[in-house]
């Protein structure tokens, strides 16, 4: 049986990883550590590495403190998150 939290699928666990690979990339294209990040999006210092990780769910309201650091829209911090590449 796979390692994921009750009641939640695959498809959320990869949706998770997707959106926190592509934070990563953009908070490292920037030249940020993770603790600059927190700093920005005004989060919790361990905030940064659950979200990379996949670890959390992103609340809407997170996801636009995300997007304003990185000054984009949510739209584009979501883009192609959740699309097969296969």
């Amino acid at each position: 049986m796979a390692d994921t939290h009750q009641g939640e699928s695959i498809g959320s666990v990869d949706i998770r990883l997707q959106l926190g690979l592509r934070i990563r990339r953009l908070r490292e294209d920037r030249g940020w550590s993770q603790d600059v990040f927190a700093q920005m999006t005004q989060l919790g210092r361990s905030y940064p590495h659950k979200i990379e990780s996949g670890i959390v769910d992103i609340q809407l309201t997170t996801l636009v403190k995300i997007a304003k650091a990185f000054k984009i829209t949510p739209s584009q911090l979501l883009d192609s998150v959740g699309s097969e590449s296969h």
